[in-house]
């Protein structure tokens, strides 16, 4: 059997042998967690987005906050103009200060990688002090941010031992 031959058989054993699931699968999947915290004394409201997938490249990102009828609406955006050819797992936070009085439903908004679809998780919050006009549509600022590089790990059940990921090796050389 001549050496070309040999080399392509087992080349071929080898891609053969590699699950189509495998190149597809994150640790993260289907695994986002959002935290609400609340600080009375200064007013501000934190929100983690932990175990997220999205591009590797992901530039910029930005959150969209609005208060309107009792409801306070973050939007969690992502835009990537040149993508990385890979997918990673990230930790987001934003921080949104002057949160007015009042009995509120914070709703956090995110288009998700996985499905291309928008999910949301919401948590109940009261302010004391003096309410204002919940009626009022006002745009709240944001105060702080924070963004992981492309995680191996987080805060959520670690993946699968069998769970290949070329997605730290790809974040190095992109």
């Amino acid at each position: 059997m001549s050496v070309r031959i040999v080399i392509a058989l087992l080349l071929f054993l080898i891609f053969a042998s590699c699950p189509a699931r495998s190149t597809e699968y994150l640790w993260c999947h289907d695994a986002d967690q959002v935290l609400f915290d609340f600080e009375p004394a200064t007013g501000v409201l934190a929100v983690s987005h932990r175990a997220t997938m999205y591009n590797c490249c992901p530039d910029p990102v930005w959150w969209d906050v609005v208060q309107e009828e009792g409801v306070i609406t973050i939007t969690e955006n992502v835009g990537v103009e040149m993508p990385c050819d890979c997918i990673c797992c990230f930790d987001f936070g934003v921080e949104v200060g002057a949160v007015p009085a009042g009995e509120w439903t914070v709703v956090f908004a995110w288009l998700n990688e996985e499905d291309h679809l928008w999910h949301q998780e919401s948590t109940q919050l009261s302010v004391a002090g003096a309410e204002v006009d919940s009626s009022d549509v006002r745009t709240l600022e944001v105060v702080g941010r924070t963004q992981s590089p492309c995680l191996s790990t987080a805060a959520v059940p670690d993946p699968p031992v069998d769970a290949p990921s070329w997605c730290g090796v790809k974040a190095c050389y992109r």
